[in-house]
Order: structure tokens, then sequence, then C-alpha cells
């Protein structure tokens, strides 16, 4: 079973290596590791030929992070697609065969884990995403799982679509919780860190791509046939900052 694994980047010279040794040195050998470069004008190629003969690359300009990530959809050969971004990488070396090992029964379709978020700085543990199985009712509690730990078949991104380019923050929201939608009971929660992700992203850049990715996540949850209560952002938002706590 092969394994598609994309990454997404532009001028990313500074975490790029990481990311890259942590999926050359997993145990599972079948993957495809695609990386989609928006352009960088670091030494982001440079460091990419050093691992060329493990990689699939592509340098062009994109339209944003979703475009990117949507290219790479359209390359991946793999049978499961997943998603680790430049600031990422897999917490252990086993990472990978444990997705294999769960979508060895073919009624998982979709499978998630646990995410540890580090400093950008010496790279010492922040937050915990703990995440947990899934539930219509925790959507309505600001439940979704890390989307870097989300692996899904190739046929849902065929047959239900790719990420909806017109989201600038929240396409990774409205993607999960289709999929979810639509395999209640096909997904998977592998309980566990399976990636390391730095903190600090571009939709908590700001107050205000805060209030834009909390518009289009409700707008993304009407879409897909979610009702949630008036206090949906406030129980969100109480979540998150649990996760502060969760060890």
């Amino acid at each position: 079973m092969k394994i598609s694994v994309i990454t997404v980047c532009l001028n990313s010279a500074e975490t790029l290596r990481d990311n890259l040794e942590s999926v050359k040195n997993q145990t599972y050998e079948d993957i495809e590791h695609i990386i989609i470069d928006g352009g960088s004008s670091d030494n982001t190629l440079e460091i990419l030929n050093s691992f060329k003969n493990n990689l699939v690359v592509v340098s062009e300009k994109d339209s944003g992070i979703y475009n990117a990530m949507n290219k790479g959809i359209s390359l991946a050969r793999g049978e499961i697609i997943g998603f680790l971004n430049s600031d990422d990488y897999f917490y252990n070396h086993d990472i990978v065969e444990e997705y294999a090992d769960g979508f060895s029964s073919l009624s998982n379709k979709i499978i998630f884990g646990d995410l540890q978020f580090i400093s950008r700085e010496n790279k010492r543990s922040i937050r915990s995403w703990v995440s947990s199985e899934f539930s219509d009712k925790k959507i309505n509690y600001g439940w979704v799982p890390p989307h870097p730990t989300f692996y899904a078949r190739k046929e849902l991104f065929e047959n239900y679509g790719g990420f909806d380019e017109s989201l600038r923050f929240a396409a990774d929201y409205d993607l999960m919780i289709r999929f979810l939608k639509e395999f209640p009971e096909n997904n998977l929660y592998l309980k566990g860190y399976k990636v390391k992700m730095r903190y600090g992203g571009e939709t908590t850049k700001n107050l205000a791509n805060i209030v834009l990715g909390n518009k289009e996540i409700l707008f993304s949850l009407k879409k897909n046939g979610f009702k949630v209560g008036p206090f949906f952002l406030m129980k969100k938002f109480i979540y998150k900052i649990s996760q502060f706590f969760t060890k």
C-alpha cells in the first residue's frame, strides 16, 4: 500500500530539513513524498535537491496553500493521502507504519491521531491536541481532528473533492468534516502523538484572521449539514484552551 505524504512549502529552509528527515527515516518503506513549493527564493530548493532521489518536487507559483495542496492531491499515486507541512515533522519513526496498519482494514476510510505543538525557538512542547473518536455531537463543542494527523483514502478526494479554495483559512477544517460526515462509521482514531507542529500559523496571526477563520468554519458547518448552537464559538474556544493543560 503506497502512502502519499504531501508537503507544501515556501521559503521554508529554516524548518524543512526536519520535515524531510522525518519522512525519510520512517520504518514504512512505500512512501511517496510530494513537495509542492510555491517558488521559494531562499535555499529551500537546495535542501530539496539534497534529498532529490526520495522526493517528487514541483516548484512554481500558486494561488495559496490550499491550491498547492490540491496540486499535491492531483499528483498523488498512493492509495492513502495525508499532509505534513514544512513546519511539521513526524513524532517518531513508526508513524506511517501505524497508519498503514490501520488502513489494512478496508472499512477504515479515514484515520487521525493526536498532535503536539512545539515552540519555534527550541522545540519545547507548548500544547497537546489530544483528539478522540468522532461523533456529530462533538462537532457542536468545537471538536475537530488535527489536520496534520488526518489521512484518508484517495477515493475520498476523488469522489468528494479536495480543498475548497474559496476558503482562505478553514479549507482543511471543511475537508475533514465533509469526509467525516460521509463516513461517520468508517474512521479510526489512533491514540497517541503522530506529528510535532511548530506553534503559530497564518490563521492565528492576528485578530482579523481569527475572526475570518471562525466565519469560514461556521459557513462550512452549515454547508456540510452540521447544526451548531449559538454558543459554538465559545465552546470551541474553551476546547482549545483546554489543550494547554492536556498532557
